[in-house]
């Protein structure tokens, strides 16, 4: 993703979880992964921290920045992983909603 603000304070972007499952795409399957099994992280060079569960009930911090955004924007991104529980062979999907706000 690509942050811009001009603001001279500092700006932080969090992601929240659009609902409270990854769901299946298959109709006829109905499993679902809880929300809590994907994580996400703050993608960097070396080690980067520990990975924090997502949630639909609040957001996780992704990046914080004490000065504002490159004329251009700053270059942000994440890492991300899943824990995968006992489910029916599908793709789960679900919406990731990322909010920039300053601080």
């Amino acid at each position: 993703m690509n942050v811009s603000t001009n603001n001279l304070g500092r700006y932080a972007v969090t992601v929240l979880a659009a609902d409270q499952v990854l769901s299946a795409t298959d109709a006829g399957n109905p499993d679902s992964i809880p929300m809590a099994a994907l994580q996400v992280r703050e993608s960097a060079e070396g080690d980067n921290g520990s990975f924090t569960s997502l949630s639909d009930a609040g957001s996780v911090s992704v990046h914080t920045q004490g000065v504002r955004s490159a004329e251009g924007g700053d270059a942000l991104s994440n890492d991300y992983r899943v824990i995968i529980p006992f489910v029916a062979e599908d793709t789960y999907t679900v919406t990731l909603n990322y909010i920039a706000t300053t601080l």
